[in-house]
């Protein structure tokens, strides 16, 4: 407002048309000074994510308001930001080993200059907390393919499946070969069973002997033998194998050993037929067949 510096002038006052609309230019500026100041943004250090994520409508607001000042402001945000990372020598996308590996670094280099240490000890500071503002707003996600933590739903396999899973692992075909030896040595001492009935109960020992030998080195590789035929090597006893080829031995020992006392009980065999010489058919019967169709080796996994 401008009033005149004449004596004469101070005397006399302005119409009251004119003092209203003064007053009102004033009010009117004083109105859009105050509102402009409530619209504006506030001069902080604004990262180049933060610009981002503001509305497409506020953008203008601070990068090409009437003065270039927020702009710059923003500007010099994004050079500060990137200049932690070169302090450092490291890029943006760095992990957290990776900053201290460089902050342990350059401590060793840099020892002996306090100022040189003073900016690196801010840049790692500086590095840190924003990871970690970030972090608990959510914007930085850890790379991690697979949580230890987390809870996985268990695949539940059934029965049935397991079981002829095994029961195929455990059938196999035998050779003219296998099939020749096996029934020589097996058949042979039940035949001198047959023929010797003292003899029958060491017959039936070492049948068992011989069977569960059978079984258990049924799908393995054939022992290497020397120039005189002599075994080259000896192999350790896998105790899995051993466990489940003594099983199947036993199991058939005991079915025909029942087996021979229940048909002898229901008179179902001659009466002159030994009890002994039942029960080796029975049991040597039973063996030639896992001897035949059984390998244990192929189930187990090593």
């Amino acid at each position: 407002l401008h009033w005149p510096s004449s004596p004469q002038c101070l005397t006399s006052r302005p119409p009251a048309s004119e003092r209203c609309s003064e007053m009102a230019a004033f009010s009117s500026l004083l109105v859009f000074s105050t509102a402009a100041l409530h619209i504006a943004p506030p001069a902080v250090r604004l990262g180049a994510r933060s610009v981002a994520a503001m509305p497409p409508r506020m953008l203008p607001l601070t990068a090409t308001h009437s003065s270039s000042r927020g702009a710059h402001v923003v500007m010099i945000a994004d050079e500060e930001e990137i200049g932690w990372y070169r302090t450092l020598g490291i890029p943006e996308e760095a992990t957290y080993d990776q900053i201290m590996d460089a902050y342990i670094s350059l401590s060793d280099t840099y020892a002996t200059e306090p100022q040189r240490m003073a900016k690196i000890d801010a840049a790692k500071e500086k590095i840190v907390d924003m990871r970690l503002r970030q972090r608990m707003s959510g914007e930085l996600r850890p790379k991690i393919d697979e949580s230890p933590f987390e809870v996985k739903p268990m695949k539940r396999t059934p029965i049935w499946e397991i079981v002829f899973s095994a029961v195929r692992k455990m059938v196999r075909r035998p050779s003219l070969k296998d099939a020749g030896q096996i029934f020589l040595i097996l058949g042979g001492l039940l035949l001198t069973a047959w023929i010797s009935p003292g003899s029958a109960g060491t017959c039936l020992l070492i049948n068992t002997l011989s069977g569960f030998g059978y079984i258990y080195n049924n799908g393995t590789p054939e022992v290497p033998k020397d120039d005189y035929g002599q075994i080259g090597e000896i192999r350790p006893m896998k105790t899995g194998p051993m466990i489940t080829a003594g099983a199947i031995t036993g199991a058939i020992w005991v079915g025909g050993f029942y087996q021979a006392k229940r048909l002898l009980a229901l008179m179902l065999v001659p009466r002159w037929m030994p009890e002994i010489i039942l029960r080796i058919t029975l049991i040597t019967s039973g063996l030639i067949f896992a001897s035949l169709f059984i390998k244990v080796h192929d189930v187990f996994d090593y």
